[in-house]
């Protein structure tokens, strides 16, 4: 994906910096260890806030906290995010939104919830 930004250096339009500069390292929520369907939501979420950021900065501790070793997609993304910024790249500027959440109460046990999300 190339980007293009229509600046001069002449001081009509100054280009801004680039890359640019990191965004803040999201934070965790409380109920991020809750044992009910409403903190495996905030997990989500938190995952999710944690993409783009680590695309950004090609910081993945945040993602490797709150990804278990058998999320095959979970690896492959810090995997990605690793290869980007070891081969000098970043992204920036893009958002995950959850759009819909449906909690599946039928697999429900302690610390094990089943969500599915539907995302933008």
């Amino acid at each position: 994906m190339a980007m293009q930004i229509r600046c001069n250096a002449a001081g009509r339009r100054p280009c801004p910096p680039w890359p640019p500069p990191p965004p803040p390292r999201p934070v965790a929520p409380d109920t991020l260890d809750d044992p009910t369907p409403e903190g495996a939501l905030s997990a989500i979420r938190y995952f999710y806030d944690l993409y783009p950021y680590a695309y950004a900065t090609g910081d993945i501790e945040g993602l490797k906290d709150v990804s278990g070793n058998a999320c095959g997609y979970c690896m492959k993304l810090m995997e990605k995010v690793e290869k980007l910024h070891a081969d000098g790249g970043a992204t920036s500027g893009f958002v995950v939104e959850i759009v819909d959440a449906t909690y599946n109460d039928a697999t429900a046990t302690p610390f094990h919830y089943e969500l599915q999300v539907r995302l933008r």
